[in-house]
């Protein structure tokens, strides 16, 4: 009897797993992601290198790479308009920089998605011309994050510093580099367990 229902568990976690990796989003549905998410993308000026980033809460938090904020500042260029921002967080080993921007009124952020990603889950990356405009692209989840290997691996082009989406357009990480034809992310959970070690003083 036990081998019938373990049986059963397999068959139905493999018909699951089948059903989401040919689920890809409409192409209405990948307009309405990126019409959601095109507004929170900034760009971050460090001292040495610039780039996107994104706004991750109506308080004025950005996610980033490294590679684009200073020790303790960078730049931050949201609607034409620049913002000084503090350098909360920043982990050279996982390649992510938080900032905080301040205005008066609420920024507009990302709706976000705290289970990390897994293999054959449809992903959207956001590949960064070098004019400045952006480009959503779809594509696949090959490796998920693990303890020993934090990021995320897919196939989908995507610039570091940029998101990466579900089809509906909540955050699941941040872009962290390039690899091979695809790119790596940090998945959220990840970066809210940075965020929980406190900012810098």
């Amino acid at each position: 009897m036990k081998l019938c229902v373990v049986s059963v568990g397999l068959a139905t976690t493999a018909s699951a797993l089948e059903a989401r990796m040919q689920a890809a989003p409409t192409s209405a549905a990948l307009h309405r992601a990126w019409t959601g998410a095109e507004p929170t993308l900034v760009e971050v000026r460090g001292p040495r290198r610039s780039g996107p980033g994104f706004l991750v809460a109506s308080s004025g938090e950005v996610l980033t790479t490294v590679d684009f904020v200073g020790l303790d500042s960078a730049e931050v260029i949201l609607e034409g308009k620049s913002y000084l921002a503090k350098v909360m967080v920043a982990n050279p080993r996982l390649r992510l920089a938080v900032l905080s921007i301040s205005r008066s009124s609420p920024f507009r952020a990302l709706a976000v998605e705290m289970t990390p990603p897994a293999p054959g889950d449809w992903v959207i990356g956001v590949a960064r011309a070098k004019r400045g405009t952006f480009t959503p692209h779809l594509g696949q989840v090959l490796f998920a994050a693990t303890d020993r290997e934090p990021f995320v691996r897919t196939d989908v082009v995507a610039s570091p510093g940029t998101p990466l989406l579900d089809g509906r357009g909540h955050l699941l990480g941040l872009v962290v580099d390039k690899k091979g034809a695809g790119a790596r992310a940090l998945p959220l959970p990840r970066v809210k367990r940075e965020l929980a070690g406190g900012p810098r003083p």
